[in-house]
């Protein structure tokens, strides 16, 4: 059975270009497939740009975890790719070496 709320496999990394553009297309998946008013909650690495004290560690786990993107992801903007896809984001909690989005599709029209 097929999700209903998980993208589809991504394209090939030949016509994505930068990791932010399969950062992007993901969040277009999930706010296609999101309801209105839907809640996405997303745990993700912290980022440089509010963990500039744990840069060392973050740096270091690209190497050691042969993780070829993680170094780029490290300055990506999700809650800026979340809200260009129409996601309004409530909240960004930090937790150590983590941290947990939480957004929202508005519904249609709502200036809220």
């Amino acid at each position: 059975m097929e999700s209903s709320f998980w993208p589809p496999a991504l394209p090939a990394a030949s016509t994505l270009g930068k990791q932010l553009d399969r950062l992007a297309y993901r969040a277009q998946q999930w706010s296609l497939r999101a309801p209105l008013a839907g809640l996405l909650v997303i745990e993700d690495s912290a980022q440089l740009a509010e963990s500039g004290e744990l840069a060392f560690f973050l740096g270091r786990f690209a190497t050691e975890l042969h993780e070829p993107f993680y170094r780029d992801y490290l300055e990506d903007d999700l809650a800026g790719v979340l809200a260009d896809t129409g996601f309004r984001v409530e909240a960004v909690e930090s937790h150590y070496v983590a941290k947990v989005f939480v957004a929202r599709k508005p519904l249609e029209g709502s200036c809220s």
